[in-house]
């Protein structure tokens, strides 16, 4: 059960209260003023005890953190903004889209809208507004492949926010670059990260690596590694890297500029952030 407040606290906080609005009515001098400003800034102390006394400024915290003032539909509209984080940039400039893509909602935001148009509706206004997005920035899809927005129920999606990612691509579905000349796919070298004695490691071009879950590649939850920090492609066999934080990536001590890719092969040291203390991760390549 959740502590509540103590009594005494909120006769505190009710006089401190009374006594600015007194200093406020009866005084206009100079020290009025300043006793007015210290009366606030005890009541702002004695508001932040109670608070915490009753548990409710992290649960606060954690609600509005959520954004719960949204409800689905402003979720959605919102996420097919940002349909187009999920394009993958070549080496020579031009974008490949994803041609399955999963919208992830917390469920609670897809009850909401769900009440309003059903899901099914909403997938297939979803893709349009992905095919759109694909036209209007001129990116490539898998020749015959079915381009697809699904929303997908996720509890670690917080209420009011959304998440964007590919789906995960099997050999049939890989780009046409990795197929080999007899029409057999070529699979693609396998990406190793370790970091800190921790293993995380893909074959999928376009990977994410960041602290968030919804990142493919997941890396300790340090302060200079952002949410999605980074992007790893694959093009003919050779992986590349390219900044997508704030803090910055550094590939053997230096740093890359804006977003650009840059070739990562089996021994390399990435630095997550430019400070001295950053976290580090190795990269093995396996073949």
């Amino acid at each position: 059960m959740e502590r509540q407040p103590k009594g005494k606290q909120w006769v505190i906080s009710s006089a401190v209260a009374a006594f600015c609005l007194a200093c406020l009515v009866v005084s206009g001098s100079l020290a009025g003023r300043a006793a007015l400003l210290l009366a606030l800034a005890v009541l702002a102390l004695a508001l932040t005890a109670v608070l915490h006394s009753g548990g409710w400024d992290d649960a606060l915290a954690r609600r509005l953190a959520g954004r719960p003032w949204r409800d689905g539909r402003e979720v959605l509209s919102l996420a097919l903004r940002h349909l187009p984080e999920v394009f993958i940039v070549t080496p020579k400039g031009s974008l490949l889209a994803p041609s399955a893509v999963e919208l992830r909602m917390n469920p609670a935001d897809v009850r909401s809208l769900a009440e309003v148009i059903d899901i099914p509706v909403v997938n297939t206004f979803a893709t349009e507004a992905y095919v759109s997005e694909i036209t209007s920035h001129s990116a490539q899809v898998l020749p015959d492949a079915r381009v697809e927005v699904t929303v997908v129920e996720d509890p670690a999606v917080p209420i009011g926010r959304y998440r964007v990612r590919q789906e995960r691509i099997t050999p049939a579905r890989m780009w046409p670059a990795a197929v080999k000349s007899n029409g057999d796919p070529v699979q693609n070298p396998l990406l190793r990260l370790i970091t800190r004695g921790d293993v995380t490691e893909t074959r999928i071009s376009g990977a994410s690596a960041g602290r968030t879950q919804a990142a493919d590649l997941l890396l300790p939850n340090e302060a200079t590694v952002s949410r999605i920090h980074a992007r790893f492609t694959c093009i003919d066999e050779v992986w590349r890297i390219a900044s997508l934080g704030r803090n910055g990536v550094l590939v053997n001590e230096s740093p890359l500029s804006g977003r650009e890719q840059h070739v990562v092969n089996d021994g390399d040291v990435i630095r997550w952030g430019r400070q001295s203390d950053a976290l580090v991760s190795k990269v093995e390549i396996v073949r």
